[in-house]
Parts: C-alpha cells; sequence; structure tokens
C-alpha cells in the first residue's frame, strides 16, 4: 500500500457514519486524511486505501480487517483504524522443528489469515475463531533421511563433475534436478550417466532439504490457526 498509514487515527462504526453524513456523493465515499476513503457497503461501512477496503465496520460493533496484504504501511494502517496490532512472528515448532515457512502475522494470538480474506472480531473485540483460515505447512519429519539423500545426491553430482573433466560424452541433455530425482535409489554403478545435465551440478544437494524432503516422502502438512 501507499504511505499515509502512521497519520490515522482509531475509528468506529459511529465515526464513519459521521464521516458519511458529510461526503458530497455518497456513492464516491467520503475520502479522509490519511489516504483513505470510507464507502457505505450496504451491510457494513469500510475504509478503503488504493482500492482495497482494509477495513470493515458494522453496525453491532464488530470489524473485519483485510488478511490479503502484507506490507508494513497496510498493517500499520489497520492498526491505527481499528488498534489491533498485527505482528510477525516464528510459527511454533513442530515434532522439535521449525515449520517451512516458519514465520507468519499474528494478532491476538491467531495467525493473520482470514477466511475469504478477512478476519473478523465480534463487538467485545475478540477474534472470531470462524473467521481465521489455517495456514497449512509443510515440515521436514525425517531429516537423517533427507540428509542420506543429499549425500547420494553429491556423489551423482561428483560423477558428473569427474566424467566432464576427463572428457567423457554424453547424448542428449536432460534436466538436472529431474536427472538427481531419478538416480535417488539407483546404486552408484548402476546409474546411466548418458545422457547427463548440461548444467553445473554444484550446490544442487545444498539447501534444497525440503525438495529433497518431499522426493522421499520425508514432510507432513500441518496448519496452524493459534500461535502457542
Amino acid at each position: 500500500m501507499g504511505s499515509g498509514g502512521n497519520n490515522l487515527s482509531r475509528m468506529n462504526y459511529k465515526d464513519c457514519v459521521e464521516a458519511m453524513s458529510h461526503a458530497r456523493d455518497k456513492s464516491a465515499g467520503k475520502p479522509l486524511p490519511g489516504g483513505i476513503r470510507i464507502f457505505d457497503r450496504g451491510t457494513h461501512l469500510a475504509v478503503q486505501q488504493y482500492r482495497t477496503d482494509i477495513v470493515r465496520y458494522y453496525a453491532d460493533g464488530s470489524i473485519e480487517i483485510c488478511t490479503g496484504w502484507a506490507s508494513q504501511t497496510t498493517l500499520n494502517a489497520i492498526g491505527n483504524l481499528t488498534g489491533k496490532q498485527l505482528w510477525r512472528e516464528n510459527l511454533p515448532l513442530y515434532n522439535g522443528r521449525k515449520p517451512y515457512p516458519e514465520k507468519a502475522y499474528m494478532v491476538d494470538g491467531v495467525v493473520f489469515n482470514g477466511v475469504n480474506g478477512y478476519l473478523r472480531f465480534d463487538p467485545a473485540g475478540k477474534v472470531d475463531k470462524a473467521s481465521v483460515k489455517a495456514i497449512a505447512l509443510e515440515t521436514i519429519t525425517d531429516i537423517p533421511a533427507v540428509r542420506r539423500a543429499q549425500k547420494k545426491a553429491k556423489a551423482l553430482c561428483d560423477q558428473l563433475l569427474l566424467r566432464f573433466k576427463i572428457g567423457v560424452k554424453s547424448g542428449r541433455y536432460g534436466l538436472t534436478f529431474a536427472w538427481v530425482e531419478h538416480n535417488l535409489d539407483v546404486p552408484l554403478d548402476e546409474v546411466d550417466y548418458s545422457p547427463y545435465p548440461t548444467k553445473d551440478p554444484h550446490k544442487i544437494y545444498v539447501g534444497a532439504g525440503h525438495w529433497f524432503a518431499k522426493k522421499i516422502g520425508a514432510t507432513a502438512t500441518v496448519q496452524f490457526k493459534e500461535f502457542a
């Protein structure tokens, strides 16, 4: 989003009604300082910033905040308008390990991810858990198995480099990752090195732990809604 989030003041439904009462053209909304505009959506009043309804206000005092944005400016604007501070936090450990990716946004102890893009707070200011959409993540469940797969991939890549250096010719070339995946379970002395990839295989087995974990079935899907 753009600038102006830090210039916004706390608002509620009555404040929005008051602002709309001074709108020259209600269909065009009521512009306010801070780069926002109030609109009447029929069932609720909405604060719009750069064509996105970032906060929805309802007559019963409940509100909904948009969860479709991650820029700090937008988070600041939502926080200033609602008093709800949004934080970027580490997700809880799963089986003693950090999930991948390991960070998400949090507000009032739940992940900042709403059903249909909005997170609802009841008139008392509490998160409506029915509006919280779980974040599904994949985490590695067998790190030793992944390391063994990476070690095998390194051995395959070492063979490729050796053959390249001694001038061994190859036939049609393939893709590096696909070739490694195909040969992970093949004994080294039984691997068909022709054709082999043209790309330099260096580092294919380094920093790709999650990729290897998926290929060998060493991942689990976990879902987070609340932070411990």
